[in-house]
């Protein structure tokens, strides 16, 4: 089992400093804000930081699927009503998810200079939530380094490497399986086996990922936590524009650091004016993109990064087995679907007929009214034949992998086998 080992504040400065981690594996840092101001706050030091400021409460994606509502419900509230509540409340069901971190709290910290890109500046945003909350395996598509400070409660993470991604049967950027179904022992062995790491984290702990890494987080007790993103790659800029992929992950985080930028702007040029080229039809648009994806990665000698071996997973690869058992707890960054760099070339093209027989027939495979529910979580027409044409056809290469594989896989791991 690969458990990250902490390094101490001297150890890190020893080995240069936050600069010496950019770009390598993740790393637990004891108390990398020592000299801050943040490194003494407490429970009652936060609750009185933070008693007026504004924040906003989601649900669990398990709560809202359940509640079969379009979209997951808010509510506005302040931290330190929250805190209290919070902290004295077991399995509350909801939590702060990617908030913009407050003022007050943000001045509490002295940034180190890696932290100050040369681009823009570094973005914060806090985590809050009481035990049993979870976000499922994703990477983050702005192909920046993190650093994940916790400040009250514990956290258990489970990460992967950009190049190991592929062994989570990839939705986008999201996992296609229910890796939070299996107990830690299970989860352990299937990181170990897959190249990746787990650590948990407590108060004063900061945990580093470079982009494109895959990550999990289990809340163990009542936990507040703020990231700290700097420092992005050229190529980042590619998922905000195009259908986010787990190859784009892998590109990100192939070329940080020392890589060639003017190639890398090359190269992202190139891309792009090929996707915004005329194609008769928006599948080939996207097939020539996925093939293209697939080219650079072999230039960076990274194309066995993109198959999808079943034989190692440490569980049942049930994403599109049989049917298209497509989790919207598992594959929330959905919404990718809709972006605006999308809308631009598909607006002129027609929806082509062959596009609607799978989706027609993935709708009727699937139990009642999943189809509808998921198409409304993700913000898509229920009706097939309203749906825009790049929509469709990421769609359409789902689907038609889900429906032509009926036979149930059982892909067990192979780790503890006789």
């Amino acid at each position: 089992m690969t458990e990250l080992i902490p390094i101490s504040p001297d150890q890190l400065a020893t080995a240069g400093g936050l600069d010496a981690l950019l770009g390598g594996p993740p790393q637990v840092v004891r108390e990398p804000f020592r000299a801050s101001p943040g490194h003494d706050l407490g429970l009652a030091e936060l609750s009185e930081l933070l008693a007026d400021e504004p924040a906003v409460l989601v649900e669990p994606y398990e709560q809202f699927l359940g509640a079969e509502r379009g979209l997951p419900q808010t509510y506005e509230t302040t931290y330190g009503r929250f805190m209290a509540l919070a902290t004295t409340t077991t399995e509350l069901p909801l939590y702060i998810s990617e908030h913009k971190t407050p003022r007050p709290l943000l001045d509490q910290f002295v940034l180190p200079a890696a932290m100050h890109g040369p681009f823009e500046p570094a973005r914060s945003y806090a985590f809050v939530g009481a035990a049993g909350n979870v976000a499922p395996f994703h990477f983050d598509g702005d192909g920046r380094h993190v650093m994940l400070y916790q400040l009250l409660g514990t956290k258990r993470v489970y990460l992967l490497p950009a190049e190991s991604g592929h062994q989570l049967d990839p939705v986008f950027n999201f996992s296609g399986v229910r890796f939070h179904d299996l107990d830690h022992e299970a989860r352990a062995r299937f990181v170990a086996e897959a190249g990746g790491w787990w650590a948990q984290i407590g108060p004063r702990d900061g945990l580093y990922m470079g982009p494109g890494v895959w990550h999990c987080v289990d809340y163990l007790d009542f936990s507040f936590s703020i990231n700290f993103r700097f420092g992005r790659s050229f190529p980042h800029f590619l998922q905000s524009i195009l259908p986010s992929n787990h190859r784009l992950g892998i590109i990100m985080a192939r070329t940080v650091g020392g890589a060639d930028v003017d190639e890398q702007l090359d190269w992202s040029r190139r891309l792009l004016a090929s996707f915004y080229r005329p194609y008769e039809t928006s599948l080939a648009r996207y097939r020539d993109l996925i093939a293209s994806l697939d080219d650079r990665l072999d230039t960076l000698g990274a194309s066995h990064c993109v198959h999808r071996p079943y034989a190692t997973l440490d569980v049942e690869a049930r994403a599109v087995a049989g049917e298209l058992e497509l989790r919207a707890t598992d594959v929330a960054g959905y919404d990718h679907l809709m972006r605006v760099g999308e809308r631009r070339f598909s607006a002129s093209i027609e929806l082509e007929p062959a596009l609607l027989e799978p989706l027609h027939a993935a709708r009727a495979v699937m139990p009642e009214g999943r189809w509808d529910r998921w198409m409304s979580f993700l913000g898509l027409p229920v009706e097939p034949e309203r749906l825009d044409p790049c929509s469709a056809a990421m769609l359409y290469e789902l689907t038609t992998f889900g429906i032509k594989s009926r036979e149930p896989r059982h892909h067990r791991s192979q780790v503890g086998a006789a």
